[in-house]
């Protein structure tokens, strides 16, 4: 067998460990030679990759039906045919029975008013079977950051952390701190109470 054919070989059966992993960044040792038909299966690849447990897979658009409250909306695919829910990754708003909890769900309608096409960014699904995801409206703003932001919901430390959630994390964290430095929304109250110690009772 040639090099070419071996370096061929070698690029297909190479794993992609990384969600965002670029084969442009690959290159295979036999003959130097990295084909055209490697970069595109590797290409593929890339468009779903799976870190513990967490599954991130290509944008697609939809449309939104319904705001749920101020992490969960209801969307409808593109071609309309199918709804979905959808929990908003890395935030976690107050139920609508605490304080801030109608606000938040006001912040979030807000910020999809006028965005008739959404992108969503699907990590898998939760226990409920909703899609967990990114949301970006129709400028490409993180929907899902804009809340912390907002001072609308806490970051959700215990998932934001993943491994799938790295290239975020840093900047939601940075996003939630600035809105409990200037006591923005939620954080005009001293010590709210985080969401998931108030479902805890």
């Amino acid at each position: 067998m040639n090099p070419r054919n071996i370096a061929c070989l070698l690029m297909l059966t190479l794993p992609v460990t990384a969600p965002h992993a670029s084969a442009g960044f690959l290159a295979s040792e036999a003959g130097g030679v990295v084909t055209e038909l490697a970069l595109d299966a590797l290409k593929k690849k890339t468009s779903s990759s799976t870190q513990n447990g967490q599954t991130a897979q290509a944008t697609q658009k939809y449309s939104v039906e319904a705001v749920l409250d101020g992490d969960a909306i209801a969307v409808r695919s593109a071609d309309g045919r199918t709804s979905y829910r959808v929990r908003l990754a890395m935030i976690d708003a107050p139920e609508k029975q605490q304080d801030y909890g109608m606000s938040s769900k006001a912040s979030l309608t807000q910020l999809l008013r006028g965005s008739a096409n959404i992108s969503i960014e699907s990590f898998g699904h939760d226990a409920y079977g909703r899609m967990i995801g990114i949301v970006f409206d129709e400028r490409q703003r993180n929907v899902n950051l804009l809340q912390l932001e907002n001072g609308a919901a806490w970051l959700y430390s215990l998932y934001a952390e993943k491994p799938a959630f790295a290239g975020y994390v840093q900047s939601f964290k940075a996003a939630e701190q600035r809105a409990r430095m200037q006591k923005i929304g939620l954080w005009s109250n001293p010590s709210p109470t985080p969401p998931w110690k108030f479902r805890r009772g």
